[in-house]
């Protein structure tokens, strides 16, 4: 969501920190969640924002599981 807020790409450091924190600590608490919102509000359709979201969901997949959070945490 940052992104397409701002048109600058975010920077997941402090995210996954943050999640690997609640992982530790929190077990079961989502420290990071997919904003639809900024797709919705430029005009997109229903599909542009389910399909934006489930990208923006496999970014922050990923950069959790680079960070050596497993699936399951992450």
């Amino acid at each position: 969501g940052h992104e397409a807020r701002t048109g600058v790409e975010a920077d997941l450091t402090a995210a996954v920190r943050w999640a690997r924190v609640c992982d530790a600590e929190y077990p079961g608490l989502r420290a990071v969640a997919v904003d639809a919102l900024p797709y919705h509000e430029a005009g997109g359709s229903a599909g542009e924002e389910l399909g934006l979201s489930l990208a923006t969901g496999v970014a922050y997949l990923r950069a959790l599981t680079g960070a050596g959070m497993s699936v399951e945490a992450a």
